[in-house]
């Protein structure tokens, strides 16, 4: 069995270059490291970009993860839809590579469009990508 990375690794600088610049922003003000990477990997997800990690630095505990039972799902569930390979399932290393990958390009993608739109508008161009990606999958289920 492979042992499980006792942290989460980001771009080395991405921290201050990136991370906290958002951190920073009312929107973003409540969340936590962990919730931020989240958001950036289902961002780069949603894009299809996974960009290799050159030089890599700690940014939180995989100890924070235990009792967030939704994310870890989300984790899982990327390495599924990536790999098309249930054995991702007994590999928590690459399910976090892979997510790792996934947030190394959201955040830059999450940062260079929260820089392009002012902040009242930027909930309302968020509500507006949810609804039409819930129109999209709504259309998928239909069509079955």
């Amino acid at each position: 069995m492979i042992k499980a990375p006792d942290r989460i690794y980001i771009e080395k600088g991405d921290r201050e270059n990136k991370y906290k610049k958002l951190l920073d922003l009312p929107v973003f003000s409540y969340m936590e490291n962990k919730d931020i990477f989240l958001y950036a990997m289902a961002v780069g997800f949603h894009s299809g970009v996974r960009k290799q990690i050159n030089s890599r630095e700690g940014f939180f505990l995989t100890n924070l993860l235990e009792d967030q039972h939704e994310y870890n799902a989300l984790l899982y569930a990327v390495a599924l839809i990536e790999t098309k390979n249930n054995d991702i399932l007994a590999d928590i290393k690459e399910v976090y590579n892979i997510a790792e990958e996934y947030a190394n390009s959201g955040i830059s993608f999450l940062l260079s469009k929260f820089e392009q739109i002012q902040f009242g508008n930027y909930l309302k161009h968020i509500e507006k990508e949810v609804i039409t990606e819930f129109e999209k999958l709504k259309d998928m289920v239909n069509a079955d």
